[in-house]
């Protein structure tokens, strides 16, 4: 099994930092490819996949944070959440083991991910719009907008309280279930301390831009 190719990977080598075609085709591979398949060990091949896909994106885009974010929700929600999530986790942590990769957890790679989006932003790089956006925002499609900085900064925090919470599904407890939710919680304690206003005028101003074609 392999990558569908066709008109995706012509478009990716003309302009490599056409967000569009990256979040489409990562999205189509495991979303939609993936749930083709009757073996569920042949859907989480898929999923995984979509999130190579990505990563292939961000060696070109290394300084856009949708990249980095949208790899953690695909860690953390398709992974972690899908309704193959408990096979989907077990085949996460057999890769992990024959790779001789790093023994983690999907919610945990996630949230690795999406602190990498985020010091993007606090460097200085924006929550950059969306190709297609328009001052009318009811009319956009999803996916279509900056994401909310409100909504972009609890994601790393979220990931450690769904950590947490597939531990104890999973019938984790203890010292370790209770070491996961004091990290959640920490987490959790610095996004509410954080000052987003700054952050949350930009995106509305970004959000009133009217994308115009060029004169020139």
């Amino acid at each position: 099994m392999g990558q569908p190719q066709g008109g995706f990977e012509q478009i990716i080598r003309l302009e490599p930092h056409f967000w569009t075609v990256w979040d489409f085709q990562g999205h189509n591979l495991s979303y939609n490819i993936s749930v083709e398949f009757d073996d569920y060990r042949d859907r989480f091949y898929w999923v995984m996949q979509g999130i190579d896909f990505l990563k292939q994106g961000v060696k070109f885009n290394s300084t856009d944070p949708r990249f980095l974010a949208r790899i953690g929700w695909f860690y953390g929600n398709k992974i972690g959440r899908a309704d193959e999530h408990v096979q989907y986790r077990r085949l996460f942590r057999k890769q992990q083991e024959e790779k001789n990769e790093r023994l983690t957890d999907n919610w945990l790679v996630a949230h690795d991910w999406y602190l990498q989006a985020q010091n993007l932003v606090e460097s200085g790089k924006p929550l950059r719009v969306y190709i297609g956006e328009t001052a009318d925002a009811h009319n956009t499609k999803p996916g279509e907008r900056a994401p909310s900085a409100l909504l972009f900064f609890s994601e790393a925090a979220m990931s450690l309280i769904n950590y947490a919470d597939n531990l104890e599904e999973e019938g984790t407890f203890g010292d370790t279930a209770k070491t996961a939710w004091e990290n959640a919680a920490e987490e959790w304690l610095r996004y509410a301390n954080r000052d987003l206003k700054h952050l949350v005028r930009l995106y509305r101003k970004i959000s009133r831009l009217r994308v115009t074609p060029s004169t020139n």
